[in-house]
């Protein structure tokens, strides 16, 4: 059985339980579960409840977003906290501090792309005498031969279309799962150290503030407004 919060204002945590051969879902997860006539995404703020009912008369989760937590556990216990003090709903509450685009029954926001992976049956039948065609045979071993698998895109660029990949993942040959894509915010910018700029100069304000930290061995002459930093002096006193 577990605990989860579901964004619906004034309502507390229900209780689930998790289908046998559904992976458990950690605290703070986030699962796919039914409520009256929806489906709707919630956060798993416990596991193993203590609750006075028989856990075969609880609804089953629907699906599991996350393995481990979504929803660090230090802002959910902050979020829990809030929600009790003020007389808010859990769920409603954590909806809060959650991206908008993760409140929804996706396992993801992001972009993603279909990788097929060598199942153990796909490497018995590609060693085997099973009865495959040739093109089965030849996606069979692209995918083999790659740690980890093909992308659905990389095998169209080789002529292994997505009905091949189908019919490999149905006869349970290739698994087939969805990876995020990692985006660079700025493609093609040069994000590293930016070079000194000689000729910038300090308003009065920074001057005046560089001026006040003088005393202490500051990077900056006394009013100096140029942007380059100086030695530091040494100790007259040493």
């Amino acid at each position: 059985m577990i605990s989860v919060a579901v964004p619906v204002p004034q309502l507390d945590v229900l209780t689930y339980r998790v289908p046998d051969g559904m992976v458990q879902p950690a605290v703070g997860a986030r699962v796919v579960v039914p409520l009256g006539s929806r489906t709707l995404a919630g956060i798993v703020v416990d596991v193993q409840p203590a609750a006075d009912i028989a856990e075969a008369s609880l609804k089953p989760i629907r699906q599991v977003l996350d393995i481990d937590a979504f929803v660090p556990t230090d802002v959910l216990a902050l979020a829990r906290w809030t929600a009790e003090y003020y007389g808010a709903g859990q769920g409603e509450m954590i909806a809060a501090v959650l991206p908008p685009k993760a409140r929804g029954v996706r396992a993801d926001a992001h972009k993603t792309v279909r990788v097929a992976a060598i199942t153990a049956a796909g490497i018995e039948a590609l060693a085997g005498q099973e009865l495959l065609t040739s093109r089965q045979r030849e996606a069979l071993a692209l995918v083999a031969g790659a740690v980890g698998g093909l992308s659905t895109p990389e095998l169209a660029a080789r002529g292994i279309g997505a009905d091949l990949i189908g019919r490999l993942a149905r006869k349970h040959l290739v698994d087939v799962r969805r990876e995020r894509i990692e985006r660079h915010p700025f493609p093609g910018a040069n994000v590293g150290e930016m070079p000194a700029d000689s000729d910038r100069l300090l308003t009065e304000e920074q001057t005046a503030g560089c001026d006040g930290q003088r005393q202490d061995g500051s990077l900056f002459a006394p009013g100096d407004r140029s942007t380059r930093p100086r030695t530091p002096r040494a100790d007259a006193r040493a």
